[in-house]
């Protein structure tokens, strides 16, 4: 964890919890804290996305190809 990113998800922390940063460090400890920051993390990424089904990715590529072609100029 960086310095920068500690302090900041400490103040992020606090102040979800309607407390200053002193009273948070006094009242949990730095396990507590990473548990907290790794919650954080995992419950704010996005979910992965579903992977298409082969008539999707059948139909996107013939759309690209498709709408790549290039004529020439008579």
């Amino acid at each position: 964890m960086t310095q920068r990113g500690g302090l900041f998800f400490q103040m992020y922390l606090a102040h979800e919890l309607k407390m200053t940063r002193r009273e948070l460090l006094n009242r949990i400890d730095s396990r507590e804290l990473t548990m907290w920051r790794a919650y954080f993390t995992e419950t704010n990424t996005k979910p992965a996305d579903k992977p298409d089904s082969p008539e999707l990715l059948s139909a996107k590529l013939k759309s690209a190809f498709l709408g790549n072609t290039k004529k020439g100029k008579k």
